[in-house]
């Protein structure tokens, strides 16, 4: 704290000059800075706050159905793990997009008594915009900025590239924690303790628990650049800073373990660099920086000349260490943003821990516009007559990223897909019993409806955590429709896409004769269809799970059990015809089947297969065996059986 000794100095000469404090009380001037940033927010929103359309793309998607599946899941008492009703089921625990431990979620549950509307989930969108602004006009606060300063480095936030460009989506609600972690990091290196540190540590499990992680990844780089420039040569700050980690890992391991076992399974351990940097701009759009007409890269002229103002001149809100520190990391993130096209993407792609993980380098805008509205506050004290300029200039910033909004705000009029009258006429000619049969939505009802409406749907949202091998099947069903039948569909929902219309079909608009029946209103009935668990006397051991696919391809739909194995030891002559299983109930996180075998063999479940799986066959701890590509198969005795699968994540802890 004692570095900042001629800062503090420099502060109150400038503001005994030109800058006469409020003479509002904190509360009042906190309370008017709240409603600036809702006004703003507002104002950005317009078209949504007056009801003209809903979100598109991610909101509906993704988040709604997520947290319709966790409202109601806690609402019965349950903290769900597992989802069985998306993608012939998938990890919910482990999957850190759906923001389980987000205590605003939590609230949006309690406040919707267990069914959250669609406008619930878009409500966030607004929120966190009003967050950001107003945690960096703190931010800028605790670094002892005059209120009309903090507010324009606030506004310049608010209003940065990377939230314009990610407005609806959790990217941006996660990169709104960064300034209230750059706050908690300040106030902890002004006066070190550990309510401070505790106060960290919250503030960063808070920006884990909101589910973007490649936001919570440029967050983190940009809040550890600052950091360790802030602190360098506050010694008494590090023991503090060390506890402070110590309680964050602490509080995050439960959202960060269990997604290990998803990030090795899924389609984003097999991209390489070309397919990490693709997306980048090329050297040419750099004046992209002043015109609009690169979403991630346009600050505005006026950002960039007050930034640039920031970076050259002293001021008394950043000295000289931090503003070299906030202009080097905005200059870095300015080049990964050009990605292949400098050598700088290369060499951090394998010097910078990270960077290998995430694609799209355009998204360090991120970073670039954090440090660039940092920079801009402290610009800002350099303008003349600043009771006049400084909220001039925050106006310009606003109106420069005005233009760059889309015109319909990426929404869509109208009534969104998948309405419950839709769902309600539908389930009327399907089966009561929902564990006997699966359902490929291709549009038929969309927006996830098998997670909104409990239906077990082997459709589902596709994102770079999706399992690779989920992946290839639906990729290939064009050539191999009848997988869907080994995997227990017995009904095909077809509709077109509210954008797209059949053009994203993986089952494309005329294969559905190959492998159903049209039963009329966009309901196929799929012929041979294979129940939910069923028992074979034997297993058929193959080298790779490529190998399996392509056996798999060649038999479907037939009663197998593929394992990737070199050897299985299944008894000499065993033998006898497969048998669908006596009843199978398929739960949140767990799936019981009873089976009477006339022999010992292999139960195949068509549930996905996940590490987080355990069984018990007769109350006897039991392997699952990831069968048939995708699917779960455990070994069983002669006899009644009763198998038990419970759904438990390594690293999570028992809830």
């Amino acid at each position: 704290a004692s570095t900042d000794a001629p800062a503090r100095r420099e502060r109150g000469t400038f503001r005994a000059r030109v800058m006469p404090p409020l003479s509002l009380p904190p509360r009042a001037a906190w309370a008017w800075v709240v409603a600036l940033f809702v006004a703003l927010t507002a104002v950005m929103f317009a078209p949504w706050v007056m009801g003209h359309g809903w979100f598109a793309w991610d909101v509906p998607d993704q988040y709604w159905p997520d947290l319709v599946y966790l409202c109601e899941s806690l609402r019965e008492g349950e903290w769900p793990r597992w989802n069985p009703y998306d993608r012939f089921g998938y990890p919910f625990a482990a999957d850190p997009q759906n923001g389980q431990f987000y205590p605003l979620n939590h609230a949006l549950c309690a406040l919707s008594r267990g069914h959250p509307p669609r406008a619930l989930a878009e409500l966030r969108a607004p929120l966190h915009f009003v967050l950001a602004g107003c945690a960096m006009t703190g931010f800028l606060r605790a670094r002892g900025a005059p209120w009309a300063v903090a507010v324009l480095g606030g506004v310049a936030f608010f209003s940065a590239p990377y939230h314009r460009r990610m407005w609806e989506v959790n990217l941006s609600y996660t990169l709104a924690y960064l300034p209230a972690v750059l706050w908690a990091v300040e106030r902890l290196a002004q006066s070190p303790d550990a309510r401070r540190a505790a106060a960290l540590a919250l503030v960063v499990a808070l920006a884990t628990s909101v589910g973007s992680p490649p936001s919570l990844y440029f967050t983190a780089l940009t809040a550890a650049v600052f950091t360790v420039a802030r602190c360098a040569t506050a010694r008494r700050a590090w023991p503090w800073l060390l506890l402070a980690g110590a309680l964050a890992a602490a509080m995050c391991a439960v959202m960060v373990l269990p997604t290990r076992d998803l990030s090795r399974e899924s389609v984003q351990r097999a991209k390489d660099f070309r397919a990490i940097a693709e997306g980048a701009y090329p050297l040419r759009d750099l004046p992209g920086l002043l015109w609009p007409r690169n979403k991630f890269l346009y600050l505005g002229a006026p950002l960039v000349a007050l930034a640039t103002l920031g970076a050259a001149r002293p001021s008394a809100i950043l000295a000289r260490g931090l503003r070299l520190t906030l202009a080097g990391a905005a200059l870095f993130a300015l080049a990964m943003m050009f990605g292949d096209h400098t050598p700088v993407f290369r060499v951090a792609y394998h010097l910078v821990p990270g960077v290998s993980a995430f694609r799209e380098p355009v998204r360090y805008s991120a970073v670039l516009g954090a440090c660039a509205s940092i920079l801009a506050a402290a610009g800002a004290l350099h303008l003349p007559r600043p009771r006049v300029t400084l909220p001039l200039a925050a106006a310009l910033l606003f109106a420069t990223a005005w233009t760059a909004l889309p015109p319909d705000r990426d929404l869509r009029p109208g009534q969104p897909p998948g309405a419950a009258t839709r769902w309600n006429a539908l389930r009327r000619r399907l089966p009561d019993d929902r564990s006997s049969w699966r359902a490929w939505d291709e549009f038929g009802l969309g927006l996830r409806a098998g997670t909104r409406f409990r239906f077990r749907d082997g459709r589902g949202y596709q994102d770079p955590l999706q399992s690779a091998r989920y992946a290839q099947v639906i990729n290939g069903l064009g050539d191999a429709p009848q997988l869907l039948a080994q995997f227990g569909v017995r009904y095909l929902l077809r509709g077109p896409h509210f954008l797209h219309g059949t053009t994203h079909h993986f089952l494309p608009a005329g294969t559905e004769a190959r492998i159903a029946d049209d039963h009329g209103d966009g309901l196929w009935a799929v012929r041979d269809a294979l129940p939910t668990a069923y028992w074979v006397p034997r297993a058929e051991a193959l080298p790779s799970g490529d190998a399996v696919l392509t056996r798999l391809r060649a038999v479907a739909p037939a009663p197998r059990c593929l394992l990737e194995a070199p050897e299985v030891s299944d008894p000499p002559g065993a033998q006898g015809l497969a048998m669908v299983a006596g009843h199978a109930v398929v739960g949140r996180d767990a799936v019981t089947v009873t089976v009477n075998a006339p022999a010992p063999g292999w139960l195949v479940v068509n549930e996905a297969w996940d590490p987080g799986w355990r069984a018990t066959v007769n109350g006897v701890v039991a392997p699952v065996r990831r069968a048939n590509f995708l699917m779960r198969a455990v070994r069983v005795g002669a006899g009644p059986q009763r198998v038990v699968m419970t759904y438990a994540p390594r690293g999570l802890l028992p809830l």
